[in-house]
């Protein structure tokens, strides 16, 4: 999950980055993902919805841990989508925010 990209962070950003990630492994969106290839043989477009909810998920783990601020800084550097699987950094900036204020 890192890249050079990673190395260009601040370390605050660093410590949220890797937040996130650990999101994924405390929320078990792996195992998720395999419980779900059944309906994903059924209706493919599931995969898509699914990624990108555990994205916003891991996006919340790394926010309740004070982070979201972080978060907001990196994602607000990114143009565009990474890929169909991701959120756009514009919707992952807004629950962030949503986040912060809760």
């Amino acid at each position: 999950v890192v890249n050079d990209d990673f190395f260009r962070l601040a370390p605050p950003e660093q410590a949220a980055f890797i937040l996130h990630e650990v999101g994924h492994c405390k929320l078990l969106h792996l195992e998720k993902r395999i419980l779900a290839l059944p309906m994903l043989l059924i209706w493919p477009p599931y995969l898509k919805h699914l990624c990108i909810e555990q994205e916003h998920e891991a996006d919340a783990f790394a926010a309740r841990e004070g982070f979201a601020r972080y978060l907001i800084s990196v994602f607000s550097r990114i143009e565009g989508g990474r890929d169909s699987l991701h959120p756009d950094p514009a919707s992952r900036i807004e629950r962030l925010r949503a986040l912060q204020g809760a």
